[in-house]
């Protein structure tokens, strides 16, 4: 009976990733003095990036998702603070508008009836485009834990650095792109890690590019005194 209660025991701890070959950097994710750098995407795209005109309705755009590169230092098992990098691109459907009148005015007064009478102005054809590069910090929080699988909280404040430009014709109504300088998102996620140093990511929160927004990605870990 010992023997057969010895063995349950040990099958348990095993299926509960407690058993003695496997290491705690293995079973938990956050461990003092590690780094951690997360690939991501963020969905869904940035719907509410919208081209501002003097004349003209705001347009939306359409939107890339926000691709994203974070890296995270962690003091201790349950705070982490890093930095971050972001980017995505937007642009206008091709907007068609009025040059105004092709009529030469002086001409026709003195010359009524000739060809410069005619009103021979083509509408002209523009597409308005951005690059949002986004620069921050950020900050986790490290809670609840199971084997492999780490959940935390999450903070990003960030600053845009904005690059607008256009194709075709200049529309003078066009103003520029409602973009914010500033950026943040908070929300929850987590860590499933494959290998001890592999695993992939999820968060979901509240941000300036997306009420629901959602980030996932793949995770590469680096351990304290690993060669």
């Amino acid at each position: 009976m010992l023997k057969f209660l010895n063995t349950a025991l040990f099958i348990s701890l095993t299926l509960f990733g407690y058993s003695q070959n496997e290491t705690p950097e293995h079973t938990f994710y956050q461990v003092g003095n590690s780094h951690v750098l997360n690939l991501g995407i963020g969905f869904p795209s940035t719907s509410q990036v919208a081209a501002q005109f003097v004349s003209l309705v705001n347009q939306d755009t359409k939107a890339t998702p926000q691709f994203t590169l974070k890296y995270e230092y962690a003091f201790n098992d349950k705070i982490s603070i890093g930095a971050y990098g972001g980017y995505y691109f937007g642009e206008t459907d091709e907007i068609e508008f009025d040059l105004g009148s092709g009529i030469d005015l002086v001409c026709c007064l003195l010359n009524p009836g000739d060809e410069c009478c005619e009103d021979n102005s083509q509408p002209a054809m523009e597409k308005y485009q951005v690059d949002v590069f986004t620069l921050g910090a950020l900050g986790t929080y490290h809670f609840y834990r199971f084997p492999k699988l780490d959940t935390y909280s999450i903070i990003r404040l960030g600053y845009n650095f904005i690059n607008e430009r256009g194709e075709g014709l200049i529309n003078i109504d066009f103003v520029g792109f409602d973009i914010p300088t500033f950026e943040y998102f908070a929300g929850l996620g987590g860590r499933y890690y494959i290998k001890p140093n592999f695993g992939i990511h999820a968060e979901v929160g509240n941000s300036l590019l997306s009420p629901i927004h959602i980030n996932a990605g793949a995770t590469l870990r680096f351990l304290p005194n690993q060669e």
